[in-house]
């Protein structure tokens, strides 16, 4: 289960480095990669949970520089 918290670090780190990532970004960032992590490995849609993990990282950091 620690696996789940590392990429959720990374929207409040890059907040002293990129000004997207502050404020709403960083919220909708940690919302969406969790509730994807949560539908990818609960629903079986990618079996291994590095892989979930990256793909709902990659989706939060987009997110974060659209919000």
């Amino acid at each position: 289960m620690a696996e789940v918290r590392h990429h959720h670090i990374a929207p409040i780190t890059l907040g002293y480095f990129w000004n997207r990532a502050n404020q709403y970004g960083a919220i909708a960032a940690v919302v969406t990669g969790a509730s994807l992590y949560v539908a990818f490995t609960t629903l079986n849609l990618i079996g291994n949970i590095f892989i979930a993990m990256f793909f709902s990282a990659a989706a939060a950091f987009v997110i974060m520089g659209v919000v």
